[in-house]
């Protein structure tokens, strides 16, 4: 079985739109599929795509050098190693950073497998680290197919689907792997993501809400339904949930800076300042903290808006 990709959270969306408000541009997130059309050259659009025409992903493959699909294996590698033994490999070098070797390990592990879903799952893996998008989606695609009971894949399925902005796919996947796992508070938590991503905000709060009941000492989930609360303008909820992640994790430099995202929203500017320094003095490299204050300190700040 494959280990399930870590998931993105609402917090970073968050540093960015208010980064955009602070410049006077209206806050916007990346549209859905079917709203936002293909960001890709002609070129790019002309191959990989999938059976009911849409772009297999919505996300140029950027591969760093030595990074492809065809690589050839590592010169460590054993000549006559088994599918399992690649596999290991190829999850070592994950581990490791080093996606380019585990791409060639793990696709020769899948040439000797083709129904083994958990390297097919891994392979996913290191295609995405590879930033190969459109070569990834079909290998988790495969990988569910082999295994439709496996969470974790499902998982993977439709945090690929988020990363490639295919995101009511996201969702449906997020859905069907909700279904297996009801009570998993990082599912729901996810699906929240992609939901706002989709602007269905109120279908986003059901699911930060649901993942708060399941896990209700959990910072993240408790930052994240602050976040979905925001970005319906309801500041006095939004704040609340904030604190409470506070509350919960007095450690957290993103539950403070969520709650300085709030607060500056609000037109409580000292306040919001305080939240900020105080993520800061937590985590000194917290790019969102600072880059939220200064915001809030600069003449276009939420304050002027």
């Amino acid at each position: 079985m494959t280990n399930r990709l870590n998931g993105i959270d609402l917090l970073a969306a968050a540093a960015a739109l208010l980064a955009l408000c602070c410049a006077g541009v209206p806050p916007q997130l990346a549209p859905a599929v079917e709203e936002g059309g293909d960001p890709r050259t002609p070129a790019d659009r002309a191959v990989d795509r999938t059976p009911s025409g849409m772009p297999v992903s919505l996300v140029p493959d950027t591969p760093p050098p030595g990074c492809a699909a065809d690589a050839p294996l590592p010169a460590d590698a054993p000549a006559d190693a088994s599918a399992a033994m690649l596999h290991v490999l190829g999850q070592r070098r994950i581990l490791g950073r080093d996606p380019a070797a585990a791409v060639a390990l793990l696709t020769r592990a899948a040439a000797l497998a083709p129904d083994d879903a958990a390297i097919h799952g891994n392979l996913a893996t290191a295609l995405l680290q590879c930033r190969l998008y459109s070569k990834a989606v079909p290998r988790i695609e495969r990988a569910v197919e082999l295994a439709p009971d496996d969470v974790d894949l499902r998982a993977n399925l439709a945090q690929t689907y988020k990363i490639v902005e295919r995101y009511r796919d996201a969702a449906n996947a997020y859905r069907a792997a909700i279904e297996l796992a009801p009570d998993d508070a990082a599912l729901r938590g996810n699906l929240a993501v992609v939901l706002v991503a989709r602007r269905e905000l109120a279908a986003a709060e059901e699911q930060a809400r649901a993942a708060v009941a399941l896990a209700p000492g959990n910072a993240f989930y408790l930052v994240n339904m602050s976040y979905v609360l925001w970005r319906q303008g309801r500041h006095g909820d939004a704040e609340e949930a904030a604190r409470r992640a506070v509350e919960a994790e007095p450690q957290s430099a993103q539950a403070h800076n969520q709650l300085g995202m709030v607060l500056a929203s609000a037109g409580r500017a000292d306040e919001a300042r305080q939240a900020y320094a105080r993520a800061l003095e937590l985590d000194p490299d917290h790019r969102t903290a600072r880059e939220n204050l200064e915001a809030l300190d600069s003449p276009s700040g939420p304050g002027d808006r």
